[in-house]
């Protein structure tokens, strides 16, 4: 928490792009470690008939700071150093460490864990590496499927949500605090999909829900990308909505179908995992050459289609709702 604050306020003092780009690798490499150990406490301390819908409120949660995001965005033209201001806000981390100290104290299940393993002097590489050389030795199968619904999922969701405010700009001439009101108005609504997605998942079962979700992704994508001003708002609703539920529901598994000594690696895989597939799903939609307002209504929602994979995948996963974590 610490390192991500000091990186990204940081970045509103770079000089050149090679210091920016240096800092902000640094910042989302300290961005996947926070994430992934967050849901991995939700899911320890929580008991299993709220599992999901903790999962789904802590996403939630940090879904604000989007919101966030849109409402700098939508001034940068009038904030004191320009968009250098976006980035100052990251000292905010950093003055909630002694907050996170006092509430938010060592999970029980690590300990228990702890005191079973036998302790011994090992290397920072070792100690690092050595849950991940378990996790694939003892759950290869769970975990190479885990990482491929992140591929999948990032690859086919970024693409809609990075050239949203592009389309919106060149094809409906939107201006930027436009697209900032659409997020924070229509995109609001849709963040509920966290909560929502976390309690079905908790009643109904992870992989209906899941699937569900994933699967409807492409039609709201598809929608987005050949519609007018109008569709585009209404549209984004239920986009958020299916983008937010289902990465809830995979958040969820990439904590629960794990032991306790391997659980972290597994959420860090899966954070992994979506940032390469979000590299590939910009790639894909740059194969089709500079991105046109015509060719993104049919590039963006034929990348979006990979969700589908991913929820045929889910579907193949065992369910976990209700079941204490020890059971899995």
């Amino acid at each position: 928490t610490v390192l991500l604050g000091v990186m990204t306020c940081a970045t509103a003092f770079v000089q050149t792009p090679l210091q920016f780009t240096a800092l902000q690798a640094f910042a989302r490499l300290f961005v996947v470690t926070g994430t992934a150990t967050a849901f991995v406490i939700v899911t320890e301390e929580l008991p299993a008939e709220h599992r999901g819908w903790g999962v789904g409120a802590l996403a939630g949660i940090g879904s604000l700071g989007h919101g966030l995001s849109a409402i700098l965005f939508s001034q940068i033209e009038r904030l004191p150093f320009g968009w250098r201001a976006l980035y100052i806000v990251g000292v905010v981390p950093v003055l909630c460490l002694p907050a996170l100290l006092l509430y938010v104290p060592e999970t029980q299940r690590f300990l228990a864990d702890k005191l079973q393993r036998s302790v011994r002097s090992v290397s920072v590489l070792e100690a690092a590496f050595s849950p991940m050389r378990e996790l694939f030795a003892k759950q290869a199968k769970r975990a190479s499927a885990l990482g491929v619904c992140g591929v999948l999922s990032s690859a086919s969701t970024l693409p809609t949500i990075q050239l949203g405010g592009y389309y919106t700009q060149t094809r409906l001439a939107w201006q930027p605090a436009q697209y900032s009101m659409m997020m924070l108005a229509a995109g609001g609504l849709g963040v509920l999909g966290n909560v929502v997605a976390g309690r079905l998942g908790d009643r109904y079962g992870r992989r209906i829900v899941g699937a569900g979700m994933l699967a409807a992704f492409p039609a709201c994508s598809f929608a987005f990308f050949h519609g007018n001003s109008a569709v585009v708002v209404v549209a984004w609703v239920p986009l958020v909505f299916c983008l937010m539920g289902g990465r809830v529901i995979l958040r969820a598994f990439s904590a629960e179908l794990f032991a306790t000594a391997q659980r972290g690696a597994a959420s860090g895989v899966f954070s992994v995992a979506e940032m390469v597939g979000a590299i590939l799903g910009l790639l894909m939609v740059h194969a089709y050459g500079t991105p046109s307002t015509a060719a993104m209504g049919a590039v963006v929602p034929a990348v979006a289609l990979l969700n589908l994979a991913c929820a045929l995948i889910v579907l193949t996963f065992p369910e976990t709702r209700q079941r204490e974590l020890d059971e899995l």
